[in-house]
């Protein structure tokens, strides 16, 4: 039985080389330096801790407030030991986000205020946590016949508010509300659809825990049955091939796995090489990246042009 997570799904749609090198044909880029990830991991245990122990329902925000502050040095020191047992690195450095863990704690700090008082005013102050969502999923493929796929996912929030409506919720540690995939809440609303038939569909929204309330850290997506229906037909249509693919790597000798799979799987470059775990092993991805320099370079060269020559250098837009 397959498994397919919405960020192994995502993955495959946005760079299929990508997909490749995680799942199907693995290969070692080294270790990555998983003190970007230190925030997020911290800040989401501590709201979890919120929830669990119904700190919003027991205590005014102010003293919920406190209380997390309270609890940053000891999250902190859990989470990096974590991460140290299962063999990942955590460098403070000038290169990485944050340059010292006081900077990390302070941070955490900051984004804890804004976040009790998104929670507070919307009234979201039970919910269940990291709350497991799976679905089997049958389809038909070329090589292997009828496979059964677990979808699975885990979303960070699931609540219900007085009036029974239920709501699936992601916490972002981003100020960039765009990078934000709505991929995500439609894929945890299907599943959620598919444990739970005859329900209605819940809303979805992304919790962006750095925002004032001003700026509308709560953005809801509107999933409808026919984004459900749109979801189910894309995996009927992706996953068979999917599956086929992968038999024919895996049936090849170890020694000629990566060349049977490349031309399987093609890489799709995009700004997202940016930030890739594997650029430095993808061709496509570094000569991407190198064209897209080299396009700057010249575009802030002929901005420079323009200024020197003293025409208005609004008739270049360097994006």
């Amino acid at each position: 039985m397959a498994y397919i997570s919405y960020s192994g799904f995502s993955l495959l749609l946005s760079c299929p080389r990508a997909y490749m090198n995680r799942y199907v044909a693995p290969v070692s880029v080294g270790k990555e330096n998983k003190v970007n990830a230190l925030f997020g991991t911290v800040l989401g245990n501590l709201l979890e801790e919120f929830f669990k122990e119904r700190l919003g329902v027991l205590l005014p925000r102010k003293n919920a407030l406190a209380t997390l502050i309270s609890r940053i040095d000891s999250a902190t020191e859990k989470a990096i030991a974590d991460y140290v047992r299962r063999g990942e690195t955590i460098l403070f450095n000038s290169s990485a986000m944050y340059r010292s863990m006081e900077a990390l704690k302070t941070d955490l700090e900051a984004t804890l205020a804004p976040s009790l008082h998104t929670l507070y005013t919307l009234g979201f102050l039970e919910a269940d946590t990291e709350v497991k969502l799976d679905s089997r999923f049958t389809t038909e493929t070329s090589n292997l016949g009828v496979v059964v796929h677990t979808l699975g996912g885990r979303a960070d929030f699931i609540l219900t508010d007085s009036k029974g409506q239920v709501y699936i919720l992601d916490g972002k540690g981003t100020r960039r509300v765009s990078t934000a995939d709505p991929l995500q809440l439609k894929w945890y609303a299907m599943l959620y659809c598919r444990q739970n038939p005859g329900k209605p569909i819940p809303k979805t929204g992304f919790l962006f825990w750095r925002l004032p309330f001003e700026d509308q850290p709560f953005r809801q997506y509107a999933v409808t049955e026919s984004v459900i229906k749109g979801l189910e037909a894309a995996l009927v249509k992706t996953l068979p091939a999917l599956e086929d693919r992968i038999s024919e790597v895996q049936a090849t000798p170890s020694e000629r796995k990566r060349e049977v799979a490349l031309p399987l799987f093609p890489a799709t470059p995009s700004d997202k090489c940016k930030l890739c775990s594997y650029r430095s092993v993808c061709a496509e991805g570094i000569s991407f990246l190198v064209q897209e320099t080299k396009d700057k370079a010249a575009r802030v060269a002929e901005w420079d042009e323009l200024v020197a020559s003293g025409k208005d250098p609004e008739l270049l837009r360097i994006p």
